[in-house]
């Protein structure tokens, strides 16, 4: 009888998420979740292009060709897209979506202010 493994990808894309954090680097089962979100959200979009910044924690969701009328809540769709980003790479990193070279949408990185007179523990 063969051993079987279980295996919980979501708390493996957690850990890739600490590693990305930690080391700057995009693990491949991170780029092939930003590779299909597009596909997923923007029905009808036919061509897509990712482009990820490590240093400057940035992702750009490239529509390049569309077929067929957009979806009529694209607000929902990009807020969406915007949050399965953070919750993968983490919460300072900020997206774009754009048509070709139009910027249809620029989430908002969601970062942790220290006030000044917190001090450290």
């Amino acid at each position: 009888m063969k051993p079987t493994i279980e295996v919980d990808h979501e708390k493996q894309l957690i850990l890739l998420r600490d590693l990305t954090a930690r080391m700057g680097v995009i693990h491949d089962a991170q780029k092939l979740q930003l590779k299909m979100w597009p596909i997923v959200l923007f029905i009808h979009g036919q061509k897509f292009e990712e482009r990820v910044n490590v240093n400057g924690k940035e992702v750009d969701f490239i529509i390049l060709q569309t077929k067929g009328k957009k979806p009529t809540d694209m607000d929902k769709r990009f807020e969406h897209l915007n949050d399965w980003t953070k919750w993968l790479l983490g919460d300072d990193w900020l997206i774009r979506v754009k048509l070709r070279d139009k910027v249809l949408y620029r989430g908002m990185r969601r970062v942790k202010l220290k006030l000044p007179n917190e001090e450290k523990k």
